[in-house]
């Protein structure tokens, strides 16, 4: 089950889009939903499409929940100081 984020609702809808698969659940990313790194790449050009943010493809595939926290820390602007933020 997918929780009341809708944010984490509209990230899971692209996953399920692209990879052509149904139920995704917020704790799961594009390998565990059976996709491969293309439809990975797949995944972030959509995400970028509709969020406005590049998405970089390094290191573990995060999760749904994982990307939907990262493009609401994004859209909340830079971090303030002190804070651990993007450069």
């Amino acid at each position: 089950d997918r929780s009341q984020d809708s944010l984490a609702d509209e990230v899971a809808r692209i996953f399920e889009a692209v990879l052509d698969v149904r139920d995704a659940t917020e704790d799961d990313n594009v390998f565990s939903l059976g996709g491969d790194s293309i439809q990975a790449v797949a995944i972030a050009y959509a995400l970028e499409e509709r969020f406005g943010f590049p998405f970089a493809l390094e290191g573990e595939p995060p999760t749904i929940k994982e990307l939907a926290a990262w493009i609401k820390a994004k859209r909340a602007g830079p971090a303030k100081i002190g804070a651990v933020h993007d450069t």
